[in-house]
Parts: C-alpha cells; sequence; structure tokens
C-alpha cells in the first residue's frame, strides 16, 4: 500500500472476481481466510471480557448501585470470562469449517456474548433497559444492552477484520462457481 488511501490488493472491489483462473481465486481467498484468523481470535479472547465486564458494570452500577458489591463485579467478570470463552470456541469452529458450511458470521457469534454477564445481571435484579427499537428487533434476548455493536467496539483493530473475512469467503465462492475445485 504506497497510499495510505489505497484498499490493499485482497480489499480491493475485484478482489471477489475469479477472473480466468478460479482455481488462483480460491486460493487467494483461502489464505485471506487463514491471515484473518489468528489475530481475530487474539483480539477476541482479550477484547471481548473486557468489554462485557465494563458494560455489564455500567448497567449494573446505573440500574441496581446497591448491588454492585465485589462479589457482583467478581460474578460479571467470571460471567464474562465464561462467555469469551464459549463466543472464542464457536468462532474458532466457525473458521475451522469450508466457507460454503459457514453459516453464520464471526459477528453474530460475539453479539451472543450477552447471554452469560445478563443472566448475573438478571439474578441480581436489574431491570431491562431501554435498548434501540432496531437493536430490540434484532435480538430480543439482549434485554440488558450488552451485546458488541461491531468488533471495532471490542478492539479498534478487530472491525476491518470481519470485512476481510466476508472478502475472503466471498472470494472463495465466487471462485468454485465459476468453476475452481
Amino acid at each position: 500500500m504506497a497510499d495510505q488511501h489505497e484498499l490493499p490488493d485482497a480489499l480491493r472491489r475485484t478482489a471477489t472476481d475469479p477472473g480466468a483462473d478460479p482455481a488462483a481465486a480460491a486460493d487467494r481467498g483461502m489464505r485471506l481466510l487463514a491471515e484473518v484468523r489468528v489475530p481475530l481470535m487474539d483480539g477476541l479472547e482479550a477484547g471481548l471480557g473486557r468489554w462485557l465486564t465494563d458494560r455489564a458494570g455500567g448497567v449494573l452500577a446505573v440500574w441496581r448501585p446497591t448491588a454492585a458489591t465485589g462479589a457482583a463485579v467478581a460474578d460479571l467478570a467470571a460471567a464474562a470470562a465464561a462467555a469469551t470463552d464459549r463466543v472464542v470456541g464457536e468462532v474458532a469452529a466457525l473458521l475451522d469449517l469450508d466457507p460454503a458450511d459457514q453459516r453464520a458470521t464471526p459477528l453474530s457469534i460475539v453479539r451472543s456474548a450477552h447471554r452469560e454477564p445478563g443472566a448475573v445481571l438478571a439474578g441480581l435484579g436489574v431491570p431491562h433497559v431501554a435498548r434501540d427499537p432496531f437493536e430490540a428487533r434484532a435480538d430480543p434476548t439482549d434485554v440488558y444492552a450488552l451485546a458488541p455493536p461491531d468488533l471495532a467496539a471490542v478492539d479498534p483493530e478487530l472491525g476491518p477484520l470481519l470485512l476481510a473475512w466476508g472478502v475472503g469467503k466471498a472470494t472463495v465462492l465466487r471462485a468454485r462457481a465459476a468453476g475452481a475445485d
């Protein structure tokens, strides 16, 4: 990348076009998917627990300040760690699949991370929070608005990785549709 405003070759508009060599395009897409895996997994492992703990702790402090004891905060941290372990395992399992078999996105899995800390908040009697109508329709189970809205909320470095994952997957699928084995 010579200029800071240029996209890397793998993210250019034509990156998913299989062109005259679908097999090479499929290989290019698979390489991109492989390149995304490690930083995505490392970023989720490092940042998701912190995001969940901070977010759930903030909800608790606002809606049930008297319940924000050391034990409650420790329970939220343990729930955030459990959610992180589950989500990281599910994202790894997704990335282990062939691109044609990936029926979820890394973000859809990450957005499920609200379950464990949400259960702790519910156990502490925290009332549900008012949420954006779209968010409430999109995930009615996230009653405390704990799910990260995107991967960049967890870590700014993760946002582009979701785009790269999508380009890699699209490249492979388009190449296969064009005749790559």
